[in-house]
């Protein structure tokens, strides 16, 4: 089971308190319980602004959310974000060890709103160690498994090429780089055959080199290392956000 928790800013005190079944859906009990309390908690404690973790923001929700403020994280998983840390995050991450951002808007759902690109150096550092963990361990499975299938007899070359195709297709850290298809004979009996002698049968194998995508790698480290906070509250001057040491 889980607790599904709404808590004052300043003192934590809880102000709701929900058991809920494990396997419950944060997204879909987060919009639940704002359709439910939402209403009170303005009514009772002048609620100002809603904060929550990345479950809040859901297109479906968001759209719900359109008559109070909320600040919520941005999904790690959302297209958006990493297209955006992708172009900006190389601007913020030109002294590693400073932390820096940048505000733009965003339309995401439909609505308006303000995003904050944060880098942080101490998640610089622990994206560094996560990254080449990942990436050595993927690179090595892919290596293996790239290996095997170059080993492997394919009746035609079609079926080499089909076989290669759905192989890269699998992949998204490596490429295969300088591919090709070799045809390797077989002769019946002991002993090496002659110059003269035919091959009783033919069959194909896959050649070729596995070269890492090293933007692929970035990019992941990039978004390690950034996230990304979202605001429905567009003046500047009522929602700022201060570096603080």
């Amino acid at each position: 089971m889980v607790l599904q928790l709404i808590s004052e800013r300043q003192a934590g005190i809880p102000l709701l308190m929900e058991p809920l079944n494990g396997n419950n859906s944060d997204k879909e009990s987060f919009r639940q319980t704002i359709q439910n309390h939402i209403g009170q908690l303005r009514s009772d404690f002048k609620l100002e602004y809603l904060v929550a973790d990345s479950a809040l923001y859901y297109a479906p929700t968001l759209v719900e959310m359109n008559d109070f403020f909320w600040i919520s994280r941005v999904p790690e998983n959302l297209t958006n974000a990493q297209e955006l840390i992708g172009s900006i995050a190389p601007d913020l991450m030109e002294n590693p060890d400073q932390m820096t951002w940048r505000t733009l808007g965003s339309n995401y759902a439909g609505v308006n709103q303000r995003w904050l690109v944060i880098f942080s150096p101490e998640a610089y550092q622990r994206g560094l160690k996560s990254v080449n963990k990942l990436c050595l361990k993927q690179s090595t499975a892919n290596l293996k498994a790239f290996e095997k299938l170059c080993r492997q007899d394919f009746a035609s070359v079609a079926e080499a090429l089909q076989s290669l195709s759905q192989f890269e297709n699998t992949l998204n850290l490596t490429e295969v780089a300088e591919s090709g298809i070799i045809s390797v004979p077989h002769y019946s009996g002991a002993g090496r055959p002659s110059k003269e002698q035919k091959p009783d049968k033919i069959t194909y194998r896959i050649e070729g080199v596995l070269a890492q995508r090293t933007s692929v790698r970035t990019l992941r480290l990039l978004c390690s290392s950034c996230f990304i906070l979202a605001s429905n509250q567009l003046d500047m001057k009522a929602l700022v956000f201060n570096r603080y040491d």
